[in-house]
């Protein structure tokens, strides 16, 4: 039996196990990603490419009222700045200088969104008088505090656009006047006969 199994090793059996040649061993690590360029560029072909950002809508507000440290100038007009009846607004009242005759540091229009939102531009129909300086300040309380200024323009009149660098975030939109212009009586006063709020709910 010993000669038996000495001649069938000496002579190549058949039933030896042959062990697969070391060519065959990198061929299968050759398929790992980081060693494979081609892989990768058909993965990153295929991801998914960033959705276009969505383009701003009008924001129409629930309701607008006057605001300021002395309580709002002129409350009983104020919801005729959003009612798109350009005709007629709401007003400030009048003042004996630019700076409200040195009572207040500014006064305003409040518009309550209703929600948070979030707003990216805004479009004023001021009076006719050059002069104004406002702020567009936009937060989550109405409070002067709690609506940190998003965009200003100085020495405005007639239609304004204000476009906002970065968008603001909250459910209060103020208009924020910080100097009026002269009106033909030799005082100051500023107007708000339209405003539209843009941006995304």
């Amino acid at each position: 039996m010993a000669a038996l199994g000495v001649y069938r090793l000496l002579s190549g059996s058949p039933h030896v196990a042959v062990a697969p040649p070391a060519a065959g061993k990198h061929a299968v690590t050759g398929h790992h990603p980081r060693r494979n360029p081609a892989a990768r560029t058909s993965q990153a072909a295929k991801a998914p490419s960033a959705a276009p950002a969505a383009p701003a809508q009008p924001l129409t507000p629930v309701r607008a009222a006057a605001f300021s440290p002395g309580g709002g100038d002129n409350p009983q007009l104020a919801h005729l700045a959003i009612s798109g009846h350009r005709a007629a607004g709401w007003h400030t009242d009048w003042y004996t200088s630019a700076r409200f005759g040195n009572l207040y540091p500014g006064t305003g229009l409040l518009l309550d969104m209703g929600r948070p939102v979030t707003v990216t531009a805004a479009q004023i129909s001021l009076g006719s008088a050059r002069g104004a300086s406002l702020q567009l300040r936009v937060g989550p309380a109405p409070a002067l505090a709690d609506l940190p200024p998003a965009a200003h323009v100085s020495g405005a009149s007639g239609a304004v656009r204000l476009r906002l660098t970065r968008p603001a975030h909250g459910r209060y939109v103020l208009l924020w006047f910080t100097r009026l212009p002269a009106d033909p009586a030799g005082t100051f006063q500023a107007g708000v006969y339209n405003v539209s709020v843009q941006g995304h709910p």
